[in-house]
């Protein structure tokens, strides 16, 4: 199941990334832009079922509700690694490859080197 984020989607991604975990309501506040709550509690649901968020039901001022945080899946990041690098390349073509391929001075050596340990694996 790849990750296919758009905008809205990577706001509230990075909303919660802040909380660590959140409701709707709190998302909303921390985005600071005018959107509905249904639109923010549709987003979050649809991140949930790409197995990307768990959510929780706690009891608070109105109820029931339900509170977000990111799946224990160490693939997620592989996940959208991978869904934004095909966007990059299905949206750009393939001369967007040089672009990320020069980004790569701005990662440390020690994450240099298990990105090139990776690709020899990969080759094998």
């Amino acid at each position: 199941m790849a990750f296919a984020g758009g905008e809205l989607e990577t706001e509230v991604l990075q909303a919660l990334k802040r909380l660590s975990q959140a409701s709707v309501r709190e998302i909303l506040r921390d985005i600071r832009r005018p959107l509905a709550y249904t639109t923010v509690a549709t987003v979050l649901d649809r991140l949930y079922h790409k197995k990307l968020l768990t959510r929780s039901r706690v009891k608070g001022e109105r109820g029931l509700r339900y509170v977000y945080k990111f799946a224990p899946d160490t693939s997620l990041t592989k996940r959208a690694v991978a869904s934004t690098l095909k966007r990059l390349v299905n949206t750009f073509g393939p001369s967007v490859i040089p672009t990320v391929y020069q980004r790569l001075d701005t990662i440390s050596a020690k994450e240099r080197e298990e990105l090139k340990r990776k690709i020899r694996q990969k080759e094998k």
